[in-house]
């Protein structure tokens, strides 16, 4: 029970949105472009940084890398 209410009332800080390449940042162990097997080509074509990803404190998975990557929203949040 203490477990459910730490989560429901903590946030994680990331650091500078606007630094952090959410791509190529290593969070839990491999980088999200490791996990879904991004080439070089198709990540030149998706938004890089992090704050394109959270929008008033949200993630927001633009329409590109969610059509390309179903599971990218579940997987982030």
């Amino acid at each position: 029970m203490e477990y459910q209410i730490i989560v429901e009332n903590s946030t994680w800080l990331v650091g500078d949105e606007m630094k952090i390449n959410f791509w190529l940042d290593y969070r839990c162990g491999e980088t999200l472009a490791q996990t879904f097997n991004v080439t070089d080509q198709v990540l030149q074509q998706l938004p890089p940084k992090l704050n394109n990803y959270i929008i008033n404190h949200q993630w927001h998975i633009p329409e590109d890398p969610q059509r390309l990557f179903p599971n990218l929203g579940l997987l982030v949040t």
